[in-house]
């Protein structure tokens, strides 16, 4: 059978389990999301109340703020030497004629595909 009815069977079921993927991995962040506002100490269901009471318990920690501080500089530093050498390898595969120059191009892209790939993979299977 291959027709109209059985694609969109297959659709359907693929788009179920395309849910079922993308609510394993994003529920448990919204869980985690909810409780960071919950104005109880102790996780439950349903939560207490609303508040933003440990973010301000959490920034008045001088660690945190300097660990956080630390990470947002290191991820200023690592961008925008990711972007400098992005930049120079995409002028330089554009421009020049060299030995290696498709190999090099798939070893740029290969970091950004491969995540898309495996995705699709693990959703094909």
């Amino acid at each position: 059978m291959t027709g109209p009815h059985s694609r969109r069977i297959t659709a359907t079921l693929l788009g179920g389990w395309v849910v079922l993927v993308l609510g394993f991995l994003f529920i448990p962040i919204a869980i985690i999301l909810t409780y960071a506002f919950d104005t109880s100490p102790i996780q439950g269901w349903p939560i207490a109340g609303f508040t933003t009471h440990w973010f301000d318990d959490t920034w008045a920690d001088e660690e945190i703020r300097e660990a956080f501080l630390l990470s947002t500089e290191v991820a200023l530093a690592a961008t925008l030497l990711a972007v400098l050498l992005g930049s120079l390898a995409a002028f330089a595969v554009y421009r020049f004629a060299f030995f290696g120059k498709e190999v090099f191009s798939f070893l740029l892209i290969l970091p950004i595909a491969l995540p898309g790939i495996i995705t699709g993979m693990a959703l094909n299977s």
